[in-house]
C-alpha cells in the first residue's frame, strides 16, 4: 500500500504496534529483545546509529547510501526508558518524488530519473555536508564524505498537565541532495515517546521559468517572467517487521463509523491481507496500524 505526502506522515509506537502509511514487503532479521543487551546489529559499526534519549529511551538502528535513494534505514528499533527492545521497522527509505509541472512541460521523477545519494563526479548529488550545516550534531561520513547529520534537538512538550510537565527530545538524522535548481533537506526525526517522523525539506530556486510572460499556469516574477507552478509530492517506503519478524504481522483498519442515525458511532477493525490503497477518511477517524 503506497500513499503520498506533501510535507510529512507521523507514526506512533505503541506497545507492539504501530501506526502505518506506508507497507511493504520486508526481509527478517534477527533481534536481541533483552532490554539490557547489546542489539544484534546487521551493519559494521561505521553503518550503525544507536542513541539514548536524554528520557533513557534509545533508538538503534543501521543506515546505507543507496545511488536512487539516498540514505535508507534498516533494523529500526526502539526501547522505552525501562522496557524492552522491539524492532519497529525492518526497512525505511524515501522512495520518489514526484513533480508535475501545470502548464505538462515535464512530469520529472526526481528520485528515480537522477537518484538522492550519487556521490561521484559529474552526477554528486548528494551534498557532502560541512560542520555548518550540523550545528550541534554529529556529522555521519562514508569514508571521508559527510552524507549525513546526527543530532538529538528539543521537541516541545512531551506532557502538560496544569503545572506538571515534561520536555522531549527528537534524534534527527538528515542528508541534502542537489536535483537541478532545489536542494531537498530528507530527514527522519526519532522522538524519545516512540513517534517516527519522516520530512522531506526543499529550498533554492524556481526550476522553470517562462520568458514569454504569456503564460497562464504560473505566477508573475517582474520583467515579463512566470515561474512555472507545480508540484513536490514525496512518497516513502515503510517496511514493518514489529518484533523483528515480518510473518506474524498483521495489517488493520480501524474506523469510527456513524450509526443510530448518526448519533453515536461504531468502532470497526479491518484486516487486509492483500495489498491495497485507501482513502484517507477524516469524517469516520479512519486509521491504520500494524500488529
Amino acid at each position: 500500500m503506497t500513499a503520498a505526502a506533501h510535507l510529512s506522515r507521523r507514526l506512533r509506537v505503541i506497545g507492539a504496534a504501530a501506526a502505518i502509511f506506508l507497507l511493504g514487503a520486508a526481509v527478517p532479521v534477527a533481534l536481541n529483545v533483552a532490554a539490557d543487551a547489546a542489539l544484534d546489529f546487521n551493519c559494521s559499526v561505521e553503518y550503525q546509529v544507536d542513541h539514548t534519549m536524554a528520557n533513557g529511551a534509545r533508538w538503534q538502528m543501521c543506515w546505507e547510501r543507496r545511488d536512487a535513494e539516498g540514505i535508507v534505514l534498516h533494523d529500526v528499533t526502539y526501547t522505552p526508558p525501562g522496557g524492552d527492545s522491539v524492532e519497529v521497522l525492518g526497512r525505511a527509505a524515501l522512495a520518489q518524488i514526484f513533480v508535475p509541472y501545470d502548464d505538462n512541460w515535464a512530469r520529472f521523477h526526481d528520485l528515480s530519473d537522477y537518484g538522492l545519494g550519487t556521490i561521484d563526479e559529474p552526477f554528486n548529488h548528494m551534498n557532502n555536508l560541512t560542520a555548518g550545516d550540523c550545528p550541534n550534531g554529529d556529522l555521519v561520513t562514508e569514508d571521508t564524505y559527510n552524507v549525513m547529520c546526527q543530532t538529538e534537538a528539543p521537541a516541545g512538550y512531551s506532557y502538560k498537565d496544569y503545572d506538571q510537565q515534561g520536555q522531549a527530545t527528537s534524534l534527527n538524522l538528515f542528508s541534502v541532495s542537489h536535483i537541478g535548481a532545489y536542494n531537498y533537506v530528507v530527514a527522519w526525526n526519532f522522538d524519545d515517546d516512540g513517534t517516527i517522523r519522516p520530512e522531506v525539506g526543499a529550498t533554492g530556486r524556481l526550476q522553470a521559468i517562462d520568458f514569454g510572460g504569456q503564460n497562464a499556469a504560473g505566477w508573475p516574477l517582474g520583467g515579463g517572467r512566470i515561474g512555472i507552478a507545480h508540484m513536490h509530492s514525496f512518497y516513502w517506503r515503510l517496511d514493518f517487521d514489529v518484533a523483528g519478524t515480518r510473518f506474524d504481522d498483521r495489517v488493520e483498519e480501524l474506523e469510527a463509523v456513524p450509526a443510530a442515525g448518526n448519533t453515536e458511532r461504531r468502532n470497526t477493525r479491518r484486516a487486509f491481507t492483500t495489498e491495497v490503497a485507501r482513502r484517507v477518511a477524516p469524517q469516520s477517524f479512519r486509521s491504520w496500524r500494524i500488529r
